[in-house]
């Protein structure tokens, strides 16, 4: 386990070390559940986006990319486009932290 320093209110800090300590181990592990849960939502929201915008072009953004946006020239294109690969970076940025998180759980 590695040492991070905080700076913590004086009604913390003036509690007995086992007693703040519990209550730090808490607060974290309840936070990280409730993170855990909000990436979960991130995640699926993405995925029903990915889904809408596959449907509408009836292929996978890699296709996407090497059909599409070489010949795109109009404004929706364009915003699908970039909308889609936001979609897919929440998408990682969120696995990747949801490993992070249900690793430490």
């Amino acid at each position: 386990m590695e040492r991070i320093e905080i700076r913590a209110p004086g009604w913390l800090v003036k509690l007995p070390p086992r007693e703040r300590e519990a209550l730090i181990v808490d607060a974290i592990d309840l936070t990280a559940k409730r993170k855990t849960i909000q990436l979960k939502h991130q995640i699926k929201e993405a995925e029903e986006q990915i889904k809408r915008l596959e449907a509408k072009y009836n292929m996978n953004y890699e296709e996407f990319q090497k059909k599409v946006v070489p010949t795109m020239a109009d404004f929706e294109t364009h915003r699908d486009d970039t909308e889609w690969e936001m979609w897919l970076d929440i998408i990682r940025e969120a696995k990747t932290l949801l490993a992070a998180l249900e690793g430490w759980q």
